[in-house]
């Protein structure tokens, strides 16, 4: 018969018990995640990004149950887990997933998206007077005569309208950007010029970047990758810019306007396009509200400016 001692020594935890494998899953996991889930968000492809949220909160999910039944069973293993470990990995575990409920719920309640602010989707909303078009850091109030328009995203997820008896298009949306503000406009102009020294010029006093800088951040991975994209929506155009500089939207917020009047390849009708760019809630986030209409009174609907409500 063991004795006390022996009995004591073989009840106490001991190498990588299942303690330790637990708080080395939900390590590894978080570290996954961490990796992962940001990569998705750049792609700015939504089912991908649905997908890797939805497979984040599953093996949260799984890490959290293998946890529990570790913990609800450690008096009848043979190698006792690490209690200490148990409990930080419960912890963890849980912490994360409360996180994700707490902010899938406060986007339904904003009426946005239950996914979480990696990627924010516009959605409108119906109003007795006309349409409200919401993304994360601002919102568009269009008045009677505007209907949503179900059209496929390109380059970010956005939500389209158009008000049949003026001939006037809206796209608004929200998109995340590792690019500051300045930079992003500064790509977005530079995709529809000639990128010539007057042209650099011209852009560096519009943005407030210097060339030199503006150039390096155009010779970079993301910035050629950018440019490249701007470019792809140019190529069935023909684009001419009226117009860049900054505009005061409701008194408070600085944006950057760009004007412009393009010219389909196909249709051969011109049109007039009138884009705001500003900052959104996050640091990484940017905001583009967009207006296309039939004719130059879109550069002077100062209507247009006042739908935008800044959040």
């Amino acid at each position: 018969m063991p004795s006390p001692l022996i009995e004591s020594l073989e009840n106490k935890p001991g190498g990588f018990d299942l303690g330790l494998c637990c708080l080395a899953g939900v390590t590894a996991w978080t570290i996954a995640v961490r990796i992962f889930l940001p990569a998705a968000t750049h792609t700015h492809n939504h089912a991908l990004l649905t997908l890797a949220v939805a497979a984040d909160f599953i093996g949260l999910t799984i890490l959290f149950l293998s946890s529990l039944i570790v913990w609800l069973r450690r008096n009848h293993l043979r190698t006792p887990p690490r209690r200490w470990a148990l409990v930080f990995a419960l912890c963890w575990v849980s912490g994360q997933m409360v996180v994700w409920l707490l902010i899938a719920s406060r986007s339904r309640a904003e009426g946005e998206t239950d996914l979480p602010r990696q990627l924010q989707l516009a959605s409108p909303q119906a109003d007795s007077d006309g349409i409200v078009i919401r993304t994360k850091g601002a919102r568009v109030v269009l008045p009677h005569g505007w209907q949503v328009l179900k059209q496929p995203s390109e380059y970010f997820v956005q939500t389209r309208a158009r008000n049949v008896a003026k001939d006037l298009l809206v796209s608004v949306g929200t998109f995340h950007s590792d690019m500051s503000l300045e930079a992003q406009v500064a790509i977005t102009i530079a995709g529809a010029v000639s990128l010539s020294k007057e042209e650099f010029e011209r852009i560096s006093v519009i943005t407030g970047i210097p060339v030199v800088q503006m150039q390096r951040a155009m010779e970079t991975d993301r910035g050629r990758q950018m440019l490249e994209k701007v470019r792809q929506g140019y190529a069935e155009i023909d684009y001419h810019l009226v117009y860049a500089g900054q505009n005061l939207i409701k008194g408070k917020t600085m944006a950057y306007e760009i004007r412009s009047r393009v010219t389909d390849h196909k249709e051969g009708r011109t049109r007039f396009a009138r884009q705001f760019m500003f900052r959104g809630l996050a640091r990484d986030e940017l905001v583009t509200v967009a207006f296309l209409g039939g004719s130059e009174d879109v550069f002077q609907d100062q209507g247009l400016v006042d739908a935008i409500q800044i959040r």
